[in-house]
């Protein structure tokens, strides 16, 4: 290909010339073609193939004849009509419309179609195009203009928009492919189950003839819903378009064909058809059978009109390969090539392979029996200054270690209920990956690199990795979640990268049919490391310190990342040291279970950390305070500890640890529910005895120069007051409307309630309301829930102005006497009666009641009466109406409380920080502060500086209590002398543990004991 490109090689197939141009002279080759020469038929691997290629080449050059050969793999020729048996010759003839291409149009309308549920409230993605060469582009006209012709695509105006790209087909040529990853990430993924390998294999018990068929373009012989065409949209340089027939890639595609599937053979399923997405095997009992089983499924496929490939069914076998098993008359056999990986292992040559080689086999060594013993000579070998002998007892271990990692108990059967690993690796000569189920191989793959390969970049060789050993163990994958670990941590986010290369965009195709989590493992312990170096036997990197080396092994990435003190050779020597000084260390019950290499103390996987000094504490803080640890919270902070130590009580530490970070109270926000439960106010005994009042502002200008709304509300009748003003009016000009319209038709109240606006908590309002005798109630700093119901009939007032106001928006307070009336004469929800009837004894009339009688009041003397009963139901109702909501608030709420002295946070969602940057990026909470007053049930007074220039009374949600008094320091060790007792006040929680042991947490008064430290 690169002689090809350099020398712009120009192939005529019409006249069956090769024109190029070499040191300026045009040239000219003639292609002939002598059917003499034999087609060469190959077994190897295709750079092999490419070397004795040339070799055939050069063998058949004459003067200036140059002879093209074809190589054939053997053992896979491609399959013939007439090599088929005589009676499904007769079969295909009969059925030739089922082996015929796919005929344009859209597929029959069947009862499945796909379709692609989304999360709600996510909006449709939306991503720009990529940049295409020429031949590209010409090939995505080519392309949309056949999908155009055929019917199975159509113009588009989606919000939806996925980029195209190319990728090579294996045959040659480009496949136009849509990269649907932003699509699929918010799609509910669709859990049809895929059939059970196991349940399907149980089936063919009996069966001595075989028969496969493979659909042509499964996916598009299906279609999608209509609603759902939409979200398929892509983005082309030729326009928008979207597809009406199933697409690869969409990641719900493998169970909407299965269901198809399924509905068309179901009456067949398990009796003498087995059904894997595209993969349908016949199975009979006798040939006689077998034919009639044939037609039946051809008949089904012609009936639903689906579509096969002649060239890829099998017919009449009496053994075949399905679905990674081989199946035949003799029953079913696991295909050998799950363990070829392992059973060519070479004989290693070098110590370093013979590293490799057990690195794979200590991975599994708690399921092989005697694994010391067995491998013993060969682990001789590797010890320092041991010279290299390759002994009768090196070759039997080699062998037998071979045998075991490939049969059970090791190698088990998998099992679909259980979940799957799948972990992989690369190196630079080859790939490698182990099927996983419950830390038990299933199978294991490896391959060399071809040289093209070899010049990957290393991300797209570890991601070839994945792919190799997704496609290679897909019939156990396809349609389960499973998770795909790697040592590479940039295939961790392969799913989001912004572009993708051609070969990138042909491997996310592939991923896009598989549900799986990818996560980070370091590769010294990773399992399938020495698979993808076992073709060289590549060394391991043992040539690191010991130090570095235990290190490597329990950090992975950080070992790298974070170059301290806490994680070399002074960390370990402070745990070395410790031993000797950690008296918990001295008492051989404590180490029952651990073992002891390099100079420490293992707990399985973790190094077991003595007690001395701050030691603990500088591990927790290295690994949650450090901008490597990122102070995540408790559980993510013991999970990373975890994974490396242990020590008795890590898990109390770390919460101690973290529930006193500094950083960590200042910067998160409350997850838990919001402090202080509901404190309904008190209900009035008469109208307008408590009244509430707020302003609406910026709104848009009138004719008359008015800017905002003026809102009194009566706390027992709900009855309204609106009137127009300015947004600049001032606490004098406020008084004297409250004079004007309140007072003048009500009287002066005893309450009012407003929120903390500078009018209501000037001196002068102040002084007004204390020489008329009313009482003021204002909501806390930042807590506008205190006078919900004005804010309640402020959204309504929005709401009924919006409805009727004018396309210049300034003629509203125009309607504010109107809209009084209507909320007036509405029935309020929490007094089940109209504010008007409540407060007048009487329906208005209205336009629509003018004329109709039976609406006045009854006689006059039953006026009172009914007046007062009126107002004790509405009581009642808001009663009962308060009760409910305080049930439902505080469901959502929890209650706190502070003393007096106490040190509280405060937070910053209602503050405006006079400090420079993105607010996003401001501390959640600032103080701390202490509290100086209680006020009320559920608001604190707090100690503020002078600089902090606001109200100083807080509601109890705004504020989190501060226990980050520096850094935690877990208590010393307490040492029992032999006459030394504590009477234990009560035992709070018991646990019994395995092996007949108890754990009891006690508690006894500290204050009681003197220690001396």
């Amino acid at each position: 290909m690169d002689w090809l490109r350099a020398n712009e090689v120009i192939l005529d197939f019409q006249d069956s010339t090769v024109s190029f141009t070499k040191n300026g002279e045009p040239i000219q080759w003639q292609v002939s073609v002598d059917t003499t020469i034999p087609v060469v038929q190959i077994t190897k691997s295709a750079d092999v193939c490419f070397a004795l290629a040339c070799q055939f080449g050069q063998h058949y050059r004459v003067a200036n004849t140059l002879f093209v050969v074809q190589l054939e793999e053997a053992g896979t020729p491609t399959p013939d009509i007439e090599d088929f048996p005589p009676q499904m010759k007769v079969l295909a003839d009969e059925f030739k419309e089922v082996f015929e291409y796919i005929p344009d149009g859209l597929p029959p309308d069947r009862a499945v179609g796909h379709t692609i549920p989304v999360e709600p409230g996510k909006l449709p993605p939306f991503r720009p195009l990529y940049r295409f060469t020429p031949a590209e582009y010409e090939e995505a006209k080519q392309q949309i203009e056949e999908y155009l012709r055929k019917g199975w695509i159509e113009p588009s105006a989606s919000p939806y928009g996925a980029p195209i790209l190319f990728v090579n087909k294996k045959g040659g040529g480009l496949r136009m492919c849509v990269d649907y990853r932003a699509l699929n990430k918010i799609t509910i993924k669709n859990r049809y189950p895929l059939p059970r390998i196991e349940d399907l294999f149980d089936r063919l018990q009996g069966a001595q003839w075989f028969s496969a068929l493979d659909l042509a373009q499964g996916y598009h012989q299906l279609r999608i819903t209509k609603e759902d065409v939409p979200k398929t949209a892509f983005r082309s340089p030729f326009g928008h378009f979207q597809w009406r027939v199933l697409s690869f890639g969409l990641t719900n595609a493998p169970a909407s064909f299965q269901r198809a599937m399924n509905d068309v053979f179901r009456e067949a399923i398990g009796h003498f058809v087995l059904v894997y997405l595209d993969d349908i095997l016949v199975y009979s009992k006798t040939e006689e059978e077998h034919t009639q089983h044939l037609k039946w499924v051809l008949g089904k496929l012609r009936e639903h009109k689906f579509y096969a490939r002649l060239w890829k069914c099998h017919f009449y076998k009496r053994k075949l390969e399905y679905l990674g098993h081989l199946v035949g008359n003799d029953g079913l056999k696991v295909d050998l090539k799950k363990v070829v990986a392992v059973q060519n292992w070479p004989v290693p040559q070098d110590v370093g392979q013979i590293r490799s080689f057990l690195g794979l086999a200590n991975y599994f060594r708690r399921f092989l029996e005697n694994y010391s013993t067995v491998v013993a000579p060969l682990a001789a070998l590797t010890q320092k200054g041991s010279a290299w002998e390759w002994t009768r007892q090196c070759q039997e271990a080699f062998d037998k270690v071979k045998t075991k990692l490939t049969n059970a108990p090791v190698l088990v059967l998998p099992n679909p209920s259980k979940p799957y690993e799948v972990v992989t690796n690369a190196s630079t000569v080859g790939i490698g990956a182990v099927l996983l189920q419950e830390g038990r191989p299933v199978a294991f793959e490896s391959r060399k690199l071809s040289p093209a390969e070899q010049r990957y970049t290393t991300s797209e060789q570890e991601l070839l990795a994945v792919v190799h050993a997704l496609r290679t163990w897909r019939c156990y994958l396809e349609g389960v979640e499973f998770v795909v670990t790697t040592d590479h941590c940039p295939n961790t986010y392969f799913s989001t990268q912004a572009t993708l290369t051609r070969r990138q965009a042909r491997w996310a195709e592939l991923l896009s049919g598989f549900t799986f989590d990818i996560r980070y493992r370091a590769g010294s312990t990773n399992m399938a490391d020495p698979l993808s170096r076992q073709p060289i036997g590549a060394a391991t990197g043992l040539e690191e310190t010991e130090d570095k080396a235990v290190v490597a092994a329990c950090f992975g990435i950080l070992a790298v990342a974070r170059v301290s003190e806490v994680t070399f050779s002074g960390f370990l020597k402070r745990i070395r040291t410790g031993y000797h000084i950690d008296s918990w260390f001295h008492n051989p019950q404590n180490t029952k279970g651990l073992k002891y290499e390099h100079e420490l103390w293992w707990r399985e996987k973790e190094i077991v950390v003595p007690h001395v000094g701050n030691l603990r504490n500088d591990i927790i803080e290295e690994v949650h305070s450090t901008k490597y640890g990122g102070h995540l919270g408790i559980k993510k902070t013991r999970w990373a500890l975890s994974d490396v130590y242990w020590w008795p009580g890590l898990g109390t530490e770390v919460q101690q640890f973290v529930s006193h970070c500094d950083a960590c109270a200042r910067n998160k926000s409350d997850t838990k529910k919001p402090g202080g439960l509901l404190q309904p106010l008190e209900i009035p005994d008469e109208p307008w005895e408590s009244v509430s009042l707020d302003f609406i502002t910026d709104l848009p200008k009138t004719r008359d120069g008015h800017t905002a709304i003026l809102v009194f509300v009566d706390r027992l009748t709900k009855m309204v007051h609106f009137f127009a003003t300015t947004t600049d009016v001032s606490a004098e000009d406020t008084a004297k409307l409250f004079v004007a319209h309140v007072f003048r038709l009500h009287g002066l109240p005893r309450v009012l309630v407003s929120d903390r606006d500078p009018r209501f908590t000037s001196r002068f309002w102040h002084e007004v309301t204390r020489t008329l005798g009313t009482k003021l109630k204002m909501s806390s700093a930042f807590h506008p829930q205190t006078d919900g119901q004005t804010e309640r009939t402020n959204r309504t007032l929005e709401q009924m102005l919006r409805s009727f106001i004018g396309p210049t928006q300034d003629d509203w307070d125009d309607l504010l006497p109107v809209v009084e009336f209507a909320v007036n004469n509405s029935v309020h929800e929490g007094t089940h009666e109209k504010p008007f009837i409540l407060n007048c004894g009487r329906h208005p009339t209205t336009p629509a009641t003018h004329g109709i009688g039976g609406l006045r009041v009854p006689a006059a003397k039953d006026f009172v009466a009914k007046q007062q009963e009126a107002l004790k139901s509405a009581r009642r109702w808001l009663q009962l109406s308060q009760q409910r909501q305080k049930s439902y608030a505080d469901m959502k709420r929890r209650e706190v409380s502070f003393e007096v002295g106490d040190k509280v946070l405060l937070s910053t969602k209602n503050i405006r920080l006079k400090i420079p940057g993105a607010r996003k990026l401001f501390p959640q909470w600032i103080g701390p502060f202490e509290v100086i007053q209680r006020v009320g049930v559920v608001a604190y007074k707090l100690k503020l500086p002078e600089t902090l220039q606001i109200h100083n009374v807080f509601h109890v949600s705004l504020l989190n209590k501060y226990i980050a008094e520096g850094k935690y320091l877990p208590p010393p060790t307490i040492v029992l002398g032999e006459e030394l007792f504590y009477e234990v006040e009560r035992v709070l929680m018991h646990r019994d543990r395995q092996r007949g042991r108890k754990t009891l947490i006690l508690n006894f008064p500290l204050q009681e004991i003197n220690l001396e430290i």
